[in-house]
């Protein structure tokens, strides 16, 4: 039996993020794109990871190398992306995974929708996703949006019904696509609790956390340069 394929929502979903691209003073790369101002046994790791990583997505090795050389990321950062792509299966520059800098200095990467679903049309249990919405609405918003997913070793879906209210945010994203952003969100907690998928992997903590700047620059990032970013984050530091 054929899995069906989500054949509506194209449309509907966000592109993948480019990746952000931090400034970075400029060192010696050898060839393959591992800096060598790295400690030996940091180039170890990340040699070993690289090949991990490159096994598992099947991408050849010398293509994650030179991703690597293109774009310049903290190690710390790099490493845990690297687990974070074979860990969920997900290509790191396919727009699968994206990570972001926030005001309080933390490295945050994130499933992005179109890793959401690459993720749930490989289960081997899926067979299908159905939306519903509710017929009570505010300002023409739906109230509650749902999402049920359906698996073939159950009788009955996974069902998640998520409210606009808890949801929305001040980000010019949902107050222009509402629904797209209930649809993204509900699909998201629906998978996690079908297949048991994690959300946001924190790479560092902080006491304090703007989650709105990070859901904008995560929304806009696509339209944004890197210096643009830069300067939402240091504008919120300072205000």
């Amino acid at each position: 039996m054929n899995k069906p394929s989500i054949t509506k929502l194209s449309e509907d979903l966000l592109e993948g993020d480019p990746t952000l691209n931090t400034p970075q003073s400029k060192k010696p790369k050898q060839k393959g794109g591992i800096d060598l101002s790295n400690p030996p046994a940091n180039r170890r790791i990340l040699e070993a990871l690289v090949n991990d990583a490159g096994k598992t997505l099947g991408i050849c090795i010398q293509e994650l190398h030179d991703w690597i050389q293109d774009n310049p990321l903290p190690t710390e950062l790099l490493k845990a992306i690297l687990r974070t792509a074979k860990h969920l299966q997900l290509h790191p520059f396919m727009g699968h995974i994206d990570w972001v800098l926030t005001p309080a200095g933390d490295w945050v990467i994130y499933i992005t929708i179109d890793g959401w679903i690459t993720m749930i049309q490989r289960e081997p249990t899926f067979r299908g996703i159905t939306f519903n919405q509710s017929s009570e609405s505010e300002n023409g918003i739906p109230v509650w949006f749902e999402c049920m997913i359906y698996r073939s070793n159950l009788m009955h879906p996974i069902t998640v019904r998520e409210y606009f209210y808890e949801l929305k945010t001040e980000h010019p994203a949902w107050q222009k696509m509402p629904r797209r952003m209930m649809r993204h969100k509900t699909i998201q907690q629906c998978a996690r609790l079908a297949f048991g998928i994690s959300d946001n992997i924190i790479l560092y903590s902080s006491k304090t956390r703007n989650n709105d700047l990070i859901e904008e620059i995560k929304t806009e990032k696509k339209h944004l340069s890197s210096k643009e970013i830069l300067k939402k984050i240091i504008k919120t530091e300072v205000c």
